[in-house]
């Protein structure tokens, strides 16, 4: 069950993930979609995107000096989680950092099964996934991810497609997915090689595997879909994508699922999406909207520390 991750994050990530928690909210997505804004034309938008995400990696990193500064135990960083995620997933009321008895009641009975349940229930309509009472929650974690992965998978191939137009930028894509591919152990190597079928290894031969929609296939057909393998090819990938491309250094769960869609959110094309019957924006409406990205960011976040808790124990560190 990912949310049992939380005990295995080690302090530097769960400084990331209480500060990001923190952060992200509607208000300051819309104080920095606006920011943005004053600095771009009507036909940059997409430029205007990039700013937030620069704007909104800044605003993270702030907070999490603050909380590191603080010295805060790694239990209060998870107890801040914990009460962020129930929070946004309406199993209980109060978001801020000083929460009243009734609050801290509520958290204390809360257990693992029961907030984990409530924070996939939430994400589960992004992939337009029907629960029932009757739906397993190992069944629920397994099929976002699978369809998560299969998102980005979707998102890898279009921007691939797009830099094969320009041979310099596909070299230069190429080589850094190369570079992190070196970094992977021998193990991770050889799970991404065998997962995916690949004779070859190497920046040139994932690429294009990814290009050709080898990544939605794998998904499609639920090979390995949580699997490390998979997992590794589309983390490599969209590293990759994310530094030549987009020239951010996002961490890779924070990247895929935050800013790009909630910079949507608040922009001009997602307010048209939001607005009301008065023809208003509806901030009930876009605060849900941005609490399900945001407990999506915070899934992947924990999967992924399950994984590289696994890394860490099969290498013997």
């Amino acid at each position: 069950m990912f949310i049992q991750n939380l005990e295995v994050l080690s302090t530097e990530p769960l400084l990331t993930l209480a500060a990001t928690l923190a952060e992200v909210t509607t208000a300051s997505l819309v104080e920095l979609q606006v920011k943005a804004w004053v600095q771009r034309t009507p036909i940059d938008w997409d430029r205007g995107r990039e700013s937030v995400d620069s704007l909104l990696e800044r605003r993270i990193a702030r907070t999490r000096e603050e909380f590191s500064r603080r010295q805060l135990p790694d239990d209060t960083l998870r107890w801040m989680i914990r009460q962020q995620l129930a929070a946004r997933a309406d199993k209980v009321r109060a978001r801020n950092l000083a929460p009243d008895g009734r609050t801290l009641r509520a958290l204390a009975q809360l257990g693992d099964a029961e907030l984990a349940r409530a924070v996939l229930c939430r994400i589960a309509p992004l992939y337009q996934i029907r629960v029932i009472p009757a739906t397993s929650i190992d069944w629920l974690e397994q099929e976002i991810f699978r369809r998560f992965i299969r998102e980005l998978g979707e998102r890898v191939e279009k921007e691939l497609r797009t830099a094969e137009k320009d041979p310099a930028q596909l070299e230069h894509i190429e080589e850094e997915i190369n570079r992190r591919l070196q970094a992977l152990s021998r193990g991770e190597r050889e799970a991404l090689q065998r997962d995916l079928g690949l004779t070859r290894l190497t920046g040139k031969e994932l690429r294009a595997f990814a290009a050709r929609g080898g990544l939605t296939t794998a998904t499609l057909a639920g090979a390995a879909s949580t699997g490390m393998g998979l997992y590794l090819a589309t983390t490599t990938i969209t590293h990759a994508l994310a530094t030549t491309l987009l020239g951010v250094t996002l961490p890779f769960a924070a990247y895929t699922t935050l800013t790009s869609a909630l910079s949507l959110l608040v922009s001009p094309v997602g307010a048209l999406v939001l607005v009301g019957a008065g023809g208003l924006i509806e901030w009930g409406k876009l605060r849900r909207a941005v609490d399900q990205r945001v407990l999506l960011h915070a899934f992947v976040t924990l999967i992924q520390g399950g994984f590289d808790s696994a890394k860490a124990a099969g290498s013997g560190t």
